[in-house]
This record gives structure tokens, C-alpha cells and sequence, in this order.
């Protein structure tokens, strides 16, 4: 200091005082520039005392995108705004609320990270065989997900490689444009993001389709089955999805063999074309799924309508011993059905009828020879009978249908 020509050293001491000047925080260091475990996770700010409120300020680096949300508490996720993706870095800055008003100053900004989002095919269905083409496939859920793409490649044939998006976590192998059976397959699954586009997949899991399924006649028509006429209905087995069934009669001794596909599990003798009276036939079906026949399935013998029975019905087995038999005719049947016993024996036939719950609903005891002489089956409703047709030591049991 200058004073009247004389220079002094002087030092002075303030001190100040500052009202007003805003409050500003971050987010939490341990999560500052981490990638979050889930894509809900927490993100937490600093704690600040007397703060009314907390607004995070959120830019999506890649869109450059900005949104806002304003919380009572020091806390928020990422789910909790309007647009969200996995796999995705943001930039969160923090402002705080007090005495009433929203601070313009918003603290350090810090970039936190969605997780990358993968998934694959449930562990219980990896590396198994399923039992259908319709078995439902699952992959594990992933919440947030939009989507699930599966790509589906035949590993014996590497370039048939299929993709089907699915908006749910599951998908059928007929849902597939083509699929064989016995073969396969590498299941990988992607996560559809939030923005529409898939991520990478995750690991393979392999999928092996079932055998392709066989039918027969149906088990009351199968066993050397007496065809009432050319008329009567022969009902192969059903299956879901069959879209044809083929029809084969053959007898090897008359060097016969002619096919017929229909649209529906039934043919009648009338729809093949010179066959004999009274011979024995055998009939097997195939069956036609997505575009393909299959093999043929159980061999079953029938009996053609004639004036006499053929040389079987007396026929001997390999021990020399006459052999039991008993068929019924009609079957299926409108009104009612006669039991035919094949049999040496002299001795009476016991026939017993019970329903499909096992309730007793007939019986007779009669001749060997009279049994044809009785019929069943007129005041039963439409069902599924089992005979019982007892003979001595001999019992066979003959299951009826009631159309």
C-alpha cells in the first residue's frame, strides 16, 4: 500500500459466504461405466441430503436419443423408459430437486451398458428326441425379450438351414417348411431387442424328430377278421395331421396286391377290384404327413365275404392242436354282431359283454355249434364292447365297436 509516499506490506482475510448454488450428483461409482447384470437392473445416484427428488437424464449413445425421468428416490431402471434396448451404452447425468424447484445443473455423466441378451433351447428338451412333430420346443425365457428367432439346421444336410421368428418363446418343427423324420437337427435361438432387430444367437442344442408313425386296422378288425361284405367299413387307427391314408391288400398265394389312398381312415372291400370269396387277405396301411408316405404299419388278416369259410377256420397250429378262435361280424356294427367260434372242441362257449368301465352287461352260455345262432349288441348305445368268449381252458377276448 501507497501511503503519502511510504510503501507498507498489509494482508486482509474474507470470508464469503454463498446462497443459492445448485446441488449436483452421479451415478454411483461401482456401477459408473459397468454393464448391468440384467437389463431391469437398479442404477443408482449419489445421495443427496435434503434432496426432494432426483431427475436422470439418459442419452442412448448409439441414437442419440434423450429422455428423462424424474424419481422421488435416488434410484430408477432403465425398463421405466419409453425406449430401452439390450446391448446398448447409455450416458445418465443426475439433477436434483430442492425447496420445490428442479436444479438446471446436472452432475458428471456416466455411461452404463444394457447386457447383451442370448438364450437357447431348455435343458430338459436339449439333446432329446421328441415324440411328435407337434411337440411344442421352449427356449428359455428372457424378460424384456420381443421375439425369438429359431435357426434350425439338419445336420445331415448342413445348406437346409431354416429360420422361423416367433413373437413367444416357443415354435413346432411343423411350423417348419419342410422337416424329415428320423433326423437331427441344431436348434440355435436369437433374442429379438427392442428395436426390432435379432441378436446373436446362442448355443446349439440338437433336436432329433421321432420315427415316422405307422397304423393298422384297427385291433377289432386285425385278427383274421370275417368281413360281413364288400360294404362293410374297415377303420384303420387314427393319427392327428394324417392328410391320406393308403390301403394294401395283398395275398401272396393268389399273387395278388393292389393299393388304395383315401382321404379318410375308411375303405371297404368294394373299393378293390377281383378279389376271391372266402380267402384270407392281409391288409397294412401307410399314412401320408406333410407331403410324405411312410412305411406301412402292423399286417393285419382279413377274411373275405363268401358262401363258405376258408380252409383256415379248421386250420392246426404247429403242435397239431386244434386251434381256439373267435371273431365278430360286423365290426364295427350298426345294429348287431354274432360271435364265430373256430374250435375242435364240443364242449359249451361262455360269451360275456362288458362296457369300456367294466360294467357286465350280457351273458350266455350256449352249444359250440349255436354260437353263430346268437347275435349282440341291438339295445347297447354307440361305444366299445369287450367280448369274452371262454371255451374250457380257452378264453379270447374280442373288442366290438357300436357306430
Amino acid at each position: 500500500m501507497n501511503v503519502l509516499g511510504c510503501v507498507r506490506a498489509t494482508s486482509y482475510s474474507y470470508t464469503l459466504t454463498t446462497t443459492g448454488c445448485p446441488s449436483t450428483t452421479e451415478v454411483q461409482t461401482s456401477q459408473c461405466g459397468a454393464t448391468l447384470p440384467s437389463i431391469d437392473s437398479y442404477v443408482y445416484a449419489n445421495l443427496v441430503s435434503g434432496a426432494q427428488g432426483y431427475r436422470f437424464r439418459v442419452t442412448d449413445m448409439t441414437t442419440n436419443e434423450v429422455q428423462t425421468i424424474d424419481r422421488a428416490l435416488r434410484v430408477f431402471r432403465l425398463t421405466q423408459l419409453t425406449n430401452y434396448a439390450f446391448d446398448r451404452t447409455y450416458m445418465i447425468e443426475v439433477a436434483v430437486r430442492r425447496n420445490n424447484v428442479w436444479e438446471a445443473f446436472y452432475g458428471t455423466g456416466c455411461s452404463v451398458t444394457t447386457p447383451e441378451a442370448t438364450t437357447q433351447i431348455q435343458a430338459s428338451q436339449c439333446n432329446t428326441t421328441i415324440s411328435n412333430l407337434n411337440n411344442s420346443i421352449f427356449a428359455d425365457i428372457v424378460p424384456f425379450a420381443t421375439g425369438y428367432r429359431f435357426r434350425v439346421t439338419n445336420t445331415l444336410n448342413p445348406i437346409d438351414v431354416q429360420t422361423i421368428d416367433r413373437p413367444i418363446r416357443d415354435f413346432r418343427m411343423t411350423n417348419l417348411a419342410s422337416v424329415q423324420y428320423n433326423t437331427t437337427y441344431n436348434v440355435e435361438v436369437a433374442v429379438r431387442n427392442t428395436n426390432g432387430e435379432y441378436l446373436s444367437y446362442g448355443p446349439v442344442c440338437n433336436i432329433t424328430t421321432p420315427l415316422f408313425p405307422t397304423v393298422g386296422l384297427e385291433d377289432a378288425q386285425c385278427d383274421e377278421y370275417l368281413v360281413g361284405s364288400n360294404t362293410e367299413t374297415l377303420f384303420a387307427e387314427s393319427y392327428p395331421g394324417v392328410e391320406q391314408y393308403r390301403f394294401l391288400l395283398e395275398n401272396i398265394s393268389l399273387g395278388y396286391s393292389q393299393t388304395v389312398d383315401r382321404a379318410t381312415r375308411t375303405v371297404t372291400l368294394n373299393n378293390f377290384t377281383g378279389l376271391v370269396p372266402g380267402e384270407m387277405y392281409t391288409v397294412r396301411v401307410a399314412i401320408r404327413l406333410n407331403g410324405e408316405w411312410g412305411p406301412y404299419g402292423k399286417s393285419c388278416s382279413i377274411i373275405t365275404p363268401g358262401a363258405f369259410r376258408p380252409e383256415e377256420v379248421t386250420r392246426v397250429d404247429a403242435n397239431g392242436v386244434n386251434e381256439f378262435k373267435a371273431v365278430a361280424y360286423p365290426n364295427p356294427f350298426a345294429t348287431s354282431f354274432t360271435i364265430d367260434v373256430r374250435t375242435s372242441n364240443t364242449e359249451a362257449v361262455s360269451l360275456t359283454v362288458y362296457d369300456m368301465a367294466g360294467r357286465l352287461l350280457e351273458v350266455k352260455e350256449v352249444k359250440a355249434q349255436d354260437v353263430t345262432n346268437y347275435q349282440f349288441g341291438d339295445r347297447y348305445p354307440s361305444g366299445v364292447y369287450n367280448v369274452i368268449v371262454t371255451q374250457g381252458n380257452e378264453t379270447r377276448t374280442v373288442r366290438v365297436v357300436k357306430q
